[in-house]
């Protein structure tokens, strides 16, 4: 079998720095391994490969570092004798596009962990991870190189690894990954799986062309219905009509109800329709999406109901459609950590507005503006903020902006005002902003910078009624962020009873997710849990099975780094961060920490808080 380079992306000792999906980087310190990891492991040259570069801006994650070549031809001697020449299966499960500067969990994440477990394991990672943290968590897992548990005959053991975790890559919407993994690999190692998925990862990339090209040599070997569903896109979209026609009619001699989607958007795209027809699937795909963009049908006006999480970034990275359209799939791809903020900051400059609209944006009455469509809203007062030199009057338009209820969204636009917000000085006439732009910096994970405001608080919170307020909003996240300094005036007492409202019922589902995450970090808040239990609701909250709460105890308590990750995405994936039952995300956050995960316990306690409306 043809050689390879590998990265083991790890050395123990050192704190690693972790880049997210804006960019920031962190540092995330795995476990002391009881054997020094030391230099990236050379297991040969690699055979060339045919690597095209990601797009700008689109990259997963931040500075991610692929494997460089190797010109060592010679035979060497890898850890435990193994010999670069007798590289099998085995070894091409190993590899990985990350080091220890962007985030890989080590080349023993899977120490302890038996391959079967896995196995099992991996496939039922959830795609529709809805926050960002997550989502990267669940990148770093699938693109560590990482030494692969071996297989025990005895046990079974037999799909594999590294088409699994191309599978997973493509189902969260990692596309810029999923073609960096394969494209790594010698291309006589690459299976019909992982070939379809690099096609499919072409045409979310708008490179139908290099996508057809791997069609047309694919369909030479293999006739199943994805590459003949494929070849009709291609031929179709090259205006090959009669050859498509024919492809189609021998795609529908196989009465395979799973194609029945892509026949009818094939009809309603060869009629020339101008609605989408009815009858579609829950979800459309990047063939689907093809054949969208090809016969200039409408994209989904609700994109995020009706795409791929892949396909929905597809949409938002478009060239040509509703401008409106692709600005919400670009909103709510941002949310979900699968595009930088700069892309949706491109989309909201494109929007055009008469110059007195800009410049009385902010004076125009809110209720005004509510009339506006509410991405064109957003666009005008990101705009109309660019180009507003009075801090106090760019202040109350980033108020606005940030004011958006949906977690994902005030994430999402967050990150995309980190910088502006960092731009404007603390001061203490500001001190009415200083809730706003403290939360909005800890979630864009500046806490830095968002510590200045709640300093800034703190000083004038005996005078100011609405600066005492901002530092009992603040106090959570400078714990759950793990700052240096927290507001001595501060507490979970006091934040409880900010909650209250005359009319309100007792926020516990939020207070328990709260202490939940505080007690997980190791903080002892003040309000006891009995205090908490008085005041909860006598209806249930659901939690995961407890079986894998039990299991991700376990694999925390005892060092198992991969095994911890996975099972964390699998115990808060399927519900999402806002629906978490609170002794989930406890579980999740100290199973991290036990692993060595500190920084990224942080980030998930930050992010689920924000999720649980604290």
């Amino acid at each position: 079998m043809a050689a390879l380079l590998l990265f083991t992306g790890t050395t123990t000792g050192p704190a690693r720095a972790q880049t997210q999906g804006d960019g920031s980087p962190s540092a995330d310190t795995p476990p002391q391994s009881a054997d020094p990891i030391g230099e990236p492991l050379r297991l040969g040259p690699p055979e060339e490969v045919d690597s095209a570069p990601p797009p700008d801006g689109t990259s997963q994650g931040g500075q991610d570092q692929s494997a460089g070549n190797s010109s060592q031809t010679s035979p060497r001697r890898a850890p435990e004798g193994i010999e670069v020449d007798q590289l099998d299966e085995m070894s091409l499960e190993t590899l990985g596009v990350l080091d220890s500067n962007s985030g890989a969990l080590g080349a023993d994440m899977w120490a302890g962990t038996p391959r079967r477990r896995v196995e099992a394991l991996l496939p039922r990672l959830p795609g529709n991870l809805d926050a960002p943290v997550l989502r990267d968590l669940a990148r770093r897992l699938l693109l560590s190189p990482a030494v692969a548990p071996e297989r025990q005959h005895a046990q079974g053991g037999t799909r594999d690894l590294l088409a699994l975790r191309v599978d997973r890559l493509a189902a969260i919407g990692a596309t810029d990954a999923v073609m960096r993994l394969i494209d790594a690999l010698p291309r006589n190692t690459r299976s019909p799986g992982v070939l379809r998925h690099r096609v499919e990862a072409l045409l979310l990339r708008h490179d139908r062309e290099a996508a057809c090209t791997a069609v047309r040599n694919a369909v030479r070997e293999s006739d199943g219905a994805f590459w003949q569903k494929a070849l009709a896109l291609c031929q179709f979209a090259d205006g090959a009509v009669a050859q498509a026609d024919l492809t189609v009619r021998l795609l529908r001699e196989q009465a395979d109800p799973d194609q029945t989607g892509f026949l009818t958007l094939y009809e309603a795209a060869t009629a020339g329709a101008d609605r989408l027809p009815d009858g579609l699937p829950e979800s459309l795909g990047p063939l689907e999406l093809g054949l969208i963009v090809a016969g200039g049908l409408p994209f989904p006006q609700a994109p995020w109901h009706g795409l791929s999480v892949g396909a929905l970034a597809s949409l938002a990275t478009a060239e040509n459609g509703d401008l409106a359209l692709r600005t919400r799939a670009a909103e709510r791809s941002v949310a979900l950590g699968i595009l930088p903020p700069t892309r949706l900051g491109a989309l909201y400059d494109r929007f055009t507005f008469p110059d007195g609209t800009l410049n009385a944006a902010s004076q125009a009455p809110e209720r005004g503006r509510d009339k506006m469509a509410s991405v064109r809203r957003r666009a005008l007062l990101y705009q109309a903020a660019q180009q507003e030199p009075s801090p106090a009057a760019r202040a109350e338009l980033f108020r606005q902006l940030l004011s958006e209820r949906s977690p994902g969204a005030f994430i999402a636009t967050a990150r995309l005002l980190a910088d502006a917000l960092e731009s404007i000085q603390v001061r203490p006439d500001l001190a009415w902003f200083a809730a706003t732009a403290g939360r909005a910096l800890y979630a864009a994970d500046r806490p830095k910078a968002a510590g200045q405001w709640l300093r800034m608080a703190q000083q004038e919170a005996i005078i100011n009624p609405k600066a005492a307020a901002a530092v009992t909003a603040l106090w959570p996240y400078a714990m759950l962020s793990g700052a240096d300094e927290v507001p001595a005036n501060g507490g979970l007492a006091a934040w409880h009873q900010a909650q209250d409202g005359p009319d309100d019922a007792p926020p516990t589902q939020r207070e328990s997710a709260l202490r939940a995450l505080l007690s997980a970090l190791g903080q002892a808040p003040e309000r006891s849990w009995v205090e908490v239990a008085l005041d909860a609701p006598a209806t249930p909250q659901p939690a995961p099975p407890a079986a894998l709460l039990f299991a991700l105890r376990e694999a925390g308590e005892a060092g198992r780094r991969g095994e911890t990750v996975l099972l964390t995405l699998l115990v808060l994936g399927p519900q999402g961060l806002g629906h978490c039952h609170p002794l989930a995300l406890g579980s999740a956050v100290t199973a991290l920490k036990q692993v060595g995960l500190d920084d990224t316990a942080h980030r998930l306690a930050l992010q689920a808080a924000i999720y649980q409306g604290v």
